[in-house]
């Protein structure tokens, strides 16, 4: 797992130590989310 933007950096790795932590995990699926939730609304 890894979200590396465009400055090749994965910031919630770095803040909640390291991708296979679970904090992190939760972080990234509940930015999916909101990004999906965000798209169903838009496109209504």
């Amino acid at each position: 797992m890894g979200s590396r933007g465009f400055f090749e950096s994965d910031l919630v790795s770095k803040i909640f130590g390291g991708a296979t932590e679970t904090a992190s995990r939760v972080v990234c699926a509940a930015v999916g989310l909101s990004a999906l939730y965000t798209l169903t609304r838009m496109a209504a």
